[in-house]
């Protein structure tokens, strides 16, 4: 189902304070970049603190399979930048060197879209639920300045 939202295969720096009242998950700290992850063959969704932390534990064979699909803090879509490719002998593979982008039009749905398809989230300090996410998501946008996601 996740595999479908992808579509046609300058570093993301966000610093946006993640203080959201009244929300039941109640976030309080501040984090430079949140990245939010799914894994389309089991449905999870995962959340990473830093992209770095992303990008390490999401193997770049499986990211260029389209397993991974990225979200910023704010749902918008990511898409892997490879600088060096991934290699894949007769009898070995390697593993090749990304980074996050923002997405090109239609790569692969908003997470608001995506949440549709997620059948758990793996728990975290911030959300427990697919509900969690999506009151973050309706919550960050009405907080995001004009044009923002």
């Amino acid at each position: 189902m996740l595999a479908r939202l992808a579509g046609d295969q300058a570093d993301l720096h966000i610093s946006l304070p993640l203080c959201i009242p009244d929300d039941p998950v109640h976030i309080t700290e501040q984090l430079n970049v949140m990245i939010f992850a799914a894994e389309t063959e089991t449905g999870e969704l995962r959340l990473f603190p830093t992209e770095e932390e992303a990008v390490g534990y999401c193997e770049g064979l499986d990211v260029e399979a389209a397993i991974w699909l990225f979200w910023d803090e704010a749902g918008n879509p990511l898409e892997p930048e490879f600088s060096v490719p991934n290699k894949r002998g007769w009898f070995s593979v390697e593993n090749g060197v990304y980074h996050l982008v923002p997405a090109k039009k239609n790569h692969h749905a908003h997470l608001r879209e995506a949440l549709d398809h997620i059948k758990a989230v793996e728990t975290n300090k911030f959300f427990n639920s697919v509900d969690d996410v999506r009151k973050h998501l309706t919550r960050r946008s009405t907080l995001a300045p004009k044009g923002a996601g």
